[in-house]
């Protein structure tokens, strides 16, 4: 072999030596060292707990912001059932959470289907039958009914009172405005009273006719909001009347005075020794009617204010039917109420919420319905 070609194969073996010796070195550094192999650890443990605990926090807050979501989603829904007497329609408000894409219409007339809480109301849809489905199409709620719910409550004469309660539920929704009822999927002609009923309609204009359901000629209906028999709720009843009601000052005359002796199952709503100033003590201007009052001096207190209160949702309620007015404000010898001591912090008229709400039972109370049937 020549002296070049071993020179050749000598430096070869010396650089592949040589970069096998660099390679060692660089495995030998990237090695870590006991301390760094600890920081290691100790790292990665921490981030391991802080993901545990992320997650524990998550899932054992949840139910708490599930319940913080669904009350930033509260409503006030309004379902009419019967009163204790179980003839009078009578509405009830009731705050419910809505789900997300939940419709408020359909929520209240489950409402109503469910049934009230309070002893002293009556059911307006049968207990333990199967429920309506309810859905909306072109702007219209459709309301379907079981036939074996149908024919349960025509047997009893009960099913106009259904057909009310339905068409007041959805109206006071404030989201559609008509209602097409259907039985077993099929179509309705006609109901008891003579609607016909084969078609979309409206809600009812008047409830709770007094004394009977026949309008003579030239007269129409009138109502007025009074308590009912407990004292619990507002009621509407509807009076026939000749005269031009547009002004209030009927509607407030009778609301002031003592509900007809037919409509013994209702109270007066104006507080003791109120009376009208005149002739002229309605007055309505841009949607709020002031009436005009005197008589005793007014007194503060708890139970007074509570039936002051009262007192002005049952006018707002009675003026906002005839006159669509949106507020009321009481004018006590010549000086608003609101300005007296005890006054300034009146409930405000038109919110529902405030107003018809059953009392809240506790825990104890409730009854289930098998307990009710064993009792």
């Amino acid at each position: 072999m020549s002296t070049a070609r071993k020179s050749r194969k000598k430096s070869s073996k010396k650089k592949s030596d040589s970069k096998k010796s660099a390679a060692k070195k660089r495995v030998k550094q990237q090695k870590p060292s006991g301390f760094q192999r600890v920081v290691n650890f100790i790292l990665a443990t921490a981030l391991v707990l802080m993901i545990a605990f992320g997650a524990y926090y998550l899932l054992s807050n949840w139910s708490l912001w599930h319940t913080r979501a669904l009350a930033d989603n509260r409503t006030c829904v309004t379902a009419w059932y019967l009163d204790n007497s179980v003839y009078y329609l009578v509405p009830i408000n009731r705050m419910v959470s809505l789900q997300r894409d939940e419709v408020k219409t359909i929520r209240a007339v489950e409402e109503l289907v469910k049934g009230p809480d309070d002893p002293d109301l009556a059911r307006v849809y049968p207990a333990d039958m199967p429920p309506p489905n309810v859905w909306i199409e072109a702007e219209t709620v459709h309301v379907d009914i079981p036939g074996l719910v149908w024919d349960t409550l025509a047997e009893a004469g009960r099913e106009v009172t259904l057909v009310d309660a339905v068409g007041l539920t959805v109206r006071d929704a404030g989201e559609y405005e008509t209602i097409r009822y259907l039985v077993d999927s099929g179509r309705i002609e006609s109901i008891s009273d003579g609607r016909n009923l084969s078609r979309a309609v409206g809600p009812p204009e008047f409830v709770n006719k007094v004394p009977d359901d026949v309008l003579t000629e030239g007269a129409h209906w009138l109502s007025v909001w009074y308590l009912d028999s407990t004292g619990s709720y507002l009621l509407p009843f509807s009076f026939e009347t000749t005269s031009d009601s547009f002004d209030g000052m009927e509607a407030v005359r009778l609301a002031m005075g003592l509900p007809p002796e037919v409509m013994h199952v209702a109270n007066h709503v104006a507080p003791e020794g109120y009376s009208l100033v005149d002739e002229q003590s309605v007055r309505i201007e841009n949607g709020t009617a002031r009436v005009f009052l005197q008589g005793l001096p007014i007194q503060s207190g708890f139970q007074n204010k509570t039936r002051v209160n009262i007192f002005r949702r049952a006018l707002y309620l009675t003026l906002k039917d005839c006159c669509d007015v949106e507020d009321v404000v009481l004018v006590y010898n010549d000086r608003e109420l609101e300005t007296y001591t005890g006054y300034s912090d009146l409930i405000p008229v038109a919110d529902g919420k405030y107003w018809s709400r059953e009392p809240e039972m506790s825990a104890d109370e409730q009854t289930s319905p098998e307990e009710e049937e064993a009792e």
